[in-house]
C-alpha cells in the first residue's frame, strides 16, 4: 500500500539525491553539472505559453553566470537547513519521512517540511531555467539599428571642401559601449577564425566597414569568394533584371600611397554602366547591408537583426523574408534568425510561414517581460500593430481573387511560368498585390466612375485584374463585369476560370498525382509502406478517369469518383452529392502546390497542360508589367 505524502516527493532516494545535488551546488557550482544532458533542451522558448513571465538574460552574460546570480542567493539561504538535515541521523529522517510520526523534534519537523517545499519549488525553477536553449552559437552575427551602407566622410579643415574618409567604425564603438559588448569580438571573422575558434563570439555588422569587407571578400579564400559571388547574383537578380553585376570597392593604389581616400567608394557595375552605391535608393542600400551579412555568414550561424524594416518598402520587406526562408543558397546553410521588429507587414507575412515563431514581449515590473506566443489564427498582436491590406495601396497593380487558395495558385502559376520562360518574377507588394473580395462581395464594388454608394474600386488601386470562379447560374454577373472592362480596358481586366467551374478544376492530372497524397487522412496513413500503397492506388485510379469529364462539376465529384477512402472527408456534401473542397483543405492543397512549385517539384510543364492556366497566367503577367 502506497504511503501518502504532502511533499510531492514519493521516493526517499530521490529526496536524498536532491539534497546531495543542491549541497554540491553550494560547495562548487560545477559547470559540467550545469550542462547535464537531462537538463538541456533543443528548442528555443519551448514552454512559453500565452502569459509566460521571464527575465531576459543580458547579452553579455553567460548562462552559467546568470544561474549563479539568480539561484545562488536562494541556495545560500538553505545552507544552514541543509547542513542541519545532513547531520541528522538517517534513521530519524527515514522514520519521519515514511511514518510521518510527530514524535521527532519540533525544530526538525518544521525545518524538514520547509526544506522539502523549498527543494520542490527550487527544482521547478531550475528545471524551467534549463528548458531554455542558450541562444547563440559559436559564431553569432548582430545587425543593429545603427547601420548604413554609406561611407562616412569629414571635412579636413572647416570650409575648404576637402574631405577624407572616416576610417574608424564609430557605429561599432557606439554599439559596443551602449550594449556592453566589449567582452565579445565584434569584427568580421575570417574563414580560418570560423574553423578554429572555440570561444563564443558576436560579430556586429553596422555596414560602415562594408567597403573593407568587399575588398577582403574579393581577395579572400575560395570559400569567401564563393559566398560573395552568391550575394552578387542575388542583387543582380532582384534589382537589375537578372543581369550579371560586379560589386567593386573602388580605389586607386597611387592615391592610397598619398593618403587620399576620398574616392574609396563602392560601385555596382552592370554592363557598361557604373552606379555609386550611395546613388541607389535607401531601400536597396538597406537590403544590401542586411543580405550581405546573411550571404557571407558560415553554416549554422545565428543572426540577430534589430528592426530589418528600416528604410524598406513593404515589398522589400516581403523580399527580405522570402529570401531568408526560401533562398536555397541560404537554407542550405541552416541559419537561425532572431528578429526584433515593429513592422506590421513582416508580422502579417509570417502568418503563412510554418517555420517562423512569433513572440510579443511586454516589459513588466521588476525587470521581467511578459511573452506571448502569437499563433496563426490568433491575430490580437497583429491587430494591435494595425495590420491590414495596406500593401494594395502601394503596389503598382492589384489582383483581385476570391480567397487565399486563389492567391497561392496565382503565385504558383507565375513562379513556374517565370522559371520556364527565364523571365523576372514580379515582386509581390511592389509590382502587384492581392485583394481578397470573397466571392459574392464583388457586387459591393463600383468599377466605373459613377457616383453611388458602392465602394470605389479605383480608389484602392488604379490597375485591377479580377479573377473569378466560373460559377454556373451566374452568367449575368460575368457578362456585367466583362462590359465594365470594355469601358476601361487599360486599367481593368476581368477573367474567369471558364470553362472550368472553379480554380481547383484547373489542376492537371500530373499535379494531382504529385499533391493528392498530401490531402489524404493522415490517421489512416501512418507508416511509410501505407503511404507507398496509397500513392500507387492514386496513380492507378487517376489514369483510369478522364478529369476533363469534371470540368464544370464540383471537384468533390472527381475525388469521389476515384474511390480513395482516405479522401472521403476532404470535400463538402449536400445530401449525397459531393461539392467543393472544405475550406481548410482548399487552403491546404493550394499551399502544398505552391510549396512544390517553389521547390520545382511542380513545373510549368505540369501547369501548362491546361490551356486556361496558360491563358490566365500570361494575361496576369502582361497586365502586371504594363505601365
Amino acid at each position: 500500500m502506497k504511503q501518502k505524502t504532502n511533499s510531492g516527493i514519493f521516493n526517499l532516494n530521490i529526496l536524498e539525491e536532491k539534497i546531495t545535488s543542491y549541497n554540491t551546488i553550494l560547495l562548487d557550482l560545477d559547470i559540467d553539472w550545469l550542462r547535464k544532458p537531462n537538463l538541456s533542451s533543443n528548442s528555443i522558448l519551448p514552454f512559453v505559453t500565452e502569459n509566460t513571465m521571464v527575465e531576459i538574460l543580458p547579452l553579455n552574460m553567460s548562462k552559467e553566470e546568470y544561474f549563479k546570480t539568480t539561484f545562488i542567493g536562494k541556495l545560500e539561504n538553505h545552507k544552514k537547513l541543509l547542513n542541519g538535515i545532513q547531520t541528522t541521523p538517517t534513521h530519524i529522517i527515514r522514520h519521519y519521512y515514511i511514518n510521518r510520526k510527530y514524535n521527532t523534534p519540533i525544530g526538525f519537523r518544521s525545518s524538514f517540511n520547509q526544506l522539502i517545499a523549498d527543494i520542490i519549488l527550487l527544482n521547478e525553477e531550475i528545471t524551467n531555467f534549463y528548458k531554455f536553449k542558450l541562444i547563440g552559437t559559436k559564431l553569432n552575427y548582430l545587425i543593429p539599428t545603427l547601420r548604413t551602407a554609406h561611407s562616412l566622410f569629414e571635412e579636413k579643415e572647416f570650409g575648404n571642401n576637402d574631405y577624407c574618409k572616416i576610417k574608424k567604425n564609430i557605429f561599432l564603438d557606439t554599439i559596443t559601449k551602449n550594449y556592453n559588448l566589449s567582452s565579445f569580438k565584434s569584427i568580421e571573422p575570417t574563414i580560418k577564425e570560423e574553423q578554429e575558434s572555440s570561444e563564443k563570439k558576436i560579430y556586429t555588422f553596422t555596414g560602415l566597414d562594408l567597403y573593407n569587407q568587399i575588398v577582403n571578400a574579393r581577395n579572400g579564400l575560395k570559400e569567401e569568394r564563393k559566398r560573395f559571388d552568391e550575394f552578387e547574383k542575388f542583387i543582380g537578380k532582384e534589382f537589375f533584371n537578372s543581369e550579371p553585376i560586379d560589386i567593386v570597392a573602388q580605389f586607386n593604389i597611387n592615391e592610397k600611397h598619398e593618403n587620399n581616400d576620398k574616392n574609396e567608394i563602392i560601385n555596382i557595375h552592370i554592363k557598361d554602366k557604373s552606379n555609386y552605391l550611395h546613388d541607389l535608393g535607401d531601400g536597396i542600400q538597406s537590403l544590401i547591408v542586411l543580405m550581405y551579412t546573411i550571404f557571407i555568414a558560415p553554416e549554422n550561424t545565428m543572426i540577430f537583426i534589430d528592426e530589418p524594416e528600416l528604410n524598406l518598402h513593404p515589398g522589400m520587406q516581403r523580399l527580405f523574408l522570402e529570401q531568408i526562408t526560401n533562398n536555397q543558397v541560404l537554407t542550405k546553410k541552416k541559419l537561425t534568425y532572431v528578429i526584433a521588429t515593429h513592422s506590421n507587414h513582416l508580422l502579417d507575412l509570417t502568418i503563412e510561414k510554418d517555420n517562423i515563431s512569433v513572440y510579443s514581449f511586454s516589459k513588466k515590473e521588476n525587470g521581467k517581460f511578459q511573452i506571448k506566443n502569437v499563433n496563426a489564427g490568433n491575430n490580437e498582436i497583429i491587430r494591435e500593430l494595425g495590420v491590414n491590406n495596406s500593401s494594395v495601396f502601394l503596389a503598382n497593380s492589384s489582383i483581385w481573387v476570391e480567397g487565399i487558395s486563389d492567391r497561392n495558385y496565382i503565385k504558383a502559376f507565375l513562379i513556374a511560368y517565370c522559371n520556364s520562360e527565364k523571365r523576372s518574377m514580379p515582386r509581390e507588394d511592389i509590382d502587384f498585390a492581392f485583394l481578397e473580395y470573397a466571392g459574392s462581395n464583388l457586387v459591393h464594388y463600383e468599377f466605373s466612375y459613377e457616383d453611388n454608394d458602392n465602394i470605389k474600386a479605383f480608389a484602392l488601386n488604379n490597375k485591377i485584374f479580377i479573377l473569378a470562379d466560373n460559377d454556373s447560374g451566374k452568367e449575368e454577373k460575368h457578362e456585367k463585369h466583362k462590359e465594365l472592362c470594355e469601358l476601361n480596358p487599360e486599367n481593368l481586366k476581368y477573367k474567369s476560370t471558364s470553362p472550368y467551374r472553379e480554380i481547383e478544376n484547373l489542376i492537371s492530372v500530373e499535379i494531382w498525382s504529385k499533391a493528392m497524397i498530401e490531402l489524404c487522412n493522415k490517421n489512416k496513413i501512418k507508416k511509410e509502406e501505407e503511404k507507398i500503397s496509397v500513392q500507387e492506388s492514386i496513380s492507378k485510379k487517376i489514369s483510369k478517369i478522364n478529369i476533363e469529364d469534371y470540368n464544370d462539376k464540383y471537384i468533390g465529384e472527381y475525388l469521389k469518383a476515384l474511390k480513395i477512402p482516405e479522401l472521403n472527408d476532404v470535400f463538402e456534401t449536400s445530401g449525397r452529392t459531393p461539392k467543393s473542397l472544405k475550406s481548410e483543405y482548399k487552403a491546404y492543397l493550394s499551399k502544398i502546390i505552391l510549396d512544390k512549385t517553389i521547390n520545382k517539384e511542380i513545373t510549368w510543364e505540369d501547369f501548362s497542360k491546361n490551356e486556361t492556366v496558360k491563358s490566365i497566367t500570361e494575361e496576369i503577367y502582361e497586365f502586371i508589367l504594363k505601365k
